[in-house]
């Protein structure tokens, strides 16, 4: 395991005097903030792009807007290849050099803390619903996904499926709805369509659940 993810630290933030949200009590790596939970130390990470663009000013004075002056602001060249480590990102966001960019948007700031992260520790281990929690914490507005369609497609049904209770509330009333034409058909027929239906609404109910804890669990 990297140094970075050992810290829960993967951006590798440097110790200074600034208080963040979710160190750890014992500070025990000599240069590099430890943090609790991955979450803080990601949520630091989009903290410290943002600063960067509202605040910080690149070398001839121009406000931050390209993926070269964040990283030179984040690696600076004296102890990093730069200009390697600036082509990684924008390979992962998918833009060209000299593109401006805004870390506001999160189409932008995921995927460069995705990529960051891989060049700073040689992966990237973190699931999305971590990644997710570390910048909605950050102030990012982070969409909500809907429920992977493979798993949905397993299930039998294509369905656009509320991200709230109230959503599967819904599913389940529309499901007994649709059973009750089945009661004309003969018991073993009835059976075999009420086996169906119901394994298939029970696959797609698992699956919203499951994608809200991973999005909810610290």
């Amino acid at each position: 395991m990297s140094r970075g993810n050992r810290n829960n630290n993967p951006g590798n933030i440097e110790r200074n005097d600034t208080p963040w949200q979710g160190m750890s009590d014992e500070q025990l790596d000599e240069r590099f903030i430890t943090f609790k939970h991955p979450k803080w130390g990601i949520r630091a990470m989009a903290r410290i792009l943002i600063t960067y663009q509202d605040k910080r000013k690149a070398k001839d004075g121009s406000k931050i807007d390209t993926v070269a002056e964040y990283i030179a602001r984040w690696a600076p060249s004296f102890e990093n290849p730069t200009e390697e480590y600036a082509q990684f990102i924008r390979d992962a966001i998918d833009v060209s050099e000299g593109s401006v960019i805004t870390v506001h948007e999160y189409d932008v700031i995921c995927p460069m803390i995705k990529a960051i992260i891989h060049f700073e520790n040689g992966s990237m281990p973190y699931d999305d619903a971590t990644i997710d929690q570390a910048l909605r914490l950050a102030g990012i507005d982070v969409p909500i996904k809907a429920i992977q369609k493979s798993r949905t497609l397993k299930a039998g049904t294509v369905a656009t499926v509320s991200t709230s209770l109230l959503g599967v509330s819904d599913m389940l009333t529309q499901t007994a709805t649709t059973l009750k034409p089945l009661i004309a058909y003969s018991g073993y027929i009835q059976a075999v369509f009420i086996t169906i239906t119901l394994a298939s609404v029970g696959v797609m109910v698992w699956a919203r659940i499951d994608d809200a804890h991973k999005e909810s669990r610290t």
